[in-house]
């Protein structure tokens, strides 16, 4: 998936794709009305291509359980198997570092693997809530621990005051963006 792409999936939803396929159809009918068959047809095109790519958005997942493991290089990353046969980064996508870290080995007792379930709204087993508090990142940390380099990321604030950074591989896991909150709870 293209920077491009992930960036228009994140601002256009299905709504507004029905609307802007709506506005094509009456320009295509405006165009056959004046008799430009060629400007027409080509109208008619981008109508369906953007049926086509409104049709491709993923819904925003609202829930969701994932495994998180501490590989033996002593690194944190999330089990997402779907996301590097997809193509969509390597390994060094995935990982959980810059607070996420620490935050894993709290909910994992220090262990080395955890499975948590997550929400976008507060549900009653949830064990903490996670607060988006801005987008940013520290490169320079990024690139002591070997992450993948990206160009943003955003910072949450835990219902504990532990402050953790998340990488674009969040806007993937939520269907598209980054959630204003997050609501966790260890399930194993």
């Amino acid at each position: 998936m293209t920077t491009l792409f992930r960036g228009i999936e994140r601002f256009f939803n299905w709504q507004i794709t029905i609307v802007i396929c709506l506005l094509f159809e009456a320009n295509f009918i405006w165009m056959a009305y004046i008799e430009n068959v060629e400007l027409a047809l080509i109208s008619f095109v981008f109508l369906i291509a953007t049926l086509l790519f409104g049709l491709s958005i993923k819904e925003k997942k609202t829930n969701m359980t994932h495994r998180f493991y501490k590989d033996t290089d002593g690194i944190w990353y999330i089990d997402l198997p779907e996301f590097l046969e997809a193509g969509l980064g390597t390994k060094a996508n995935l990982m959980m570092v810059a607070g996420a870290d620490t935050f894993l080995d709290k909910l994992s007792n220090n262990g080395d693997d955890v499975t948590v379930h997550i929400e976008r709204a507060p549900y009653a087993e949830q064990q903490y809530a996670l607060t988006k508090l801005r987008f940013g990142l520290d490169k320079a940390l990024l690139k002591a621990v070997g992450h993948a380099d990206v160009g943003y990321g955003a910072y949450y604030k835990a219902s504990d005051d532990h402050v953790l950074w998340l990488c674009p591989v969040t806007e993937y896991v939520f269907g598209g963006s980054y959630p204003k909150d997050i609501y966790i709870n260890v399930v194993k």
